[in-house]
């Protein structure tokens, strides 16, 4: 799963024509949070304070990621997104394209771990993800630094872990 999302990472966007897919470089993180916010206050039927100082705290925080090297990005890297070798511990695609984007690698990696941060009740869904032949465990995940990545200070991985969960 990691080897597939660090060789997507890698990918030559503009030697695959690929440009197009961003319009708006180097504020990925800034735009989607925005656009999140936007989206919240748009659907809110009741006030939720919990969800709109988390709210603040995205839109205060999401600079901290704009200034990486963008590249390729899945949009929504999770284990539903794999197709799995039936006998073989290796990914043979990667499906549900439409949130792609040229972006921060970051924000994959953490979108890949909210399975590993979900309480234990919604984990039955995938059984086992951490364990299976080929899956890391989260802890080994966290020290596993995708390709482009100019900083991994603490502020900047919380951000990204709040962002995905």
């Amino acid at each position: 799963m990691i080897r597939v999302l660090t060789e997507l990472h890698a990918v030559d966007v503009h030697a695959l024509g690929l440009d197009s897919i961003s319009h708006n470089r180097g504020n990925y993180l800034s735009r989607q949070v925005s656009r999140w916010g936007r989206q919240y206050e748009a659907s809110k039927t009741t006030e939720l304070p919990r969800v709109e100082s988390l709210s603040r705290w995205l839109q205060a925080n999401a600079t901290l990621g704009d200034s990486y090297q963008s590249c390729l990005v899945h949009g929504d890297y999770r284990l539903d997104n794999l197709i799995f070798h039936p006998t073989e511990p290796r990914v043979l695609a990667v499906i549900d394209w439409e949130l792609a984007t040229i972006g921060n690698p970051i924000a994959d990696l953490a979108t890949s771990l909210i399975c590993y941060r979900a309480p234990a009740e919604a984990r039955r869904v995938v059984p086992g993800q951490s364990t299976l032949p080929g899956n890391w465990a989260r802890r080994q995940k966290n020290k596993k630094k995708p390709p482009r990545t100019e900083d991994s200070s603490p502020s900047v991985i919380r951000f990204f872990n709040t962002r995905a969960a």
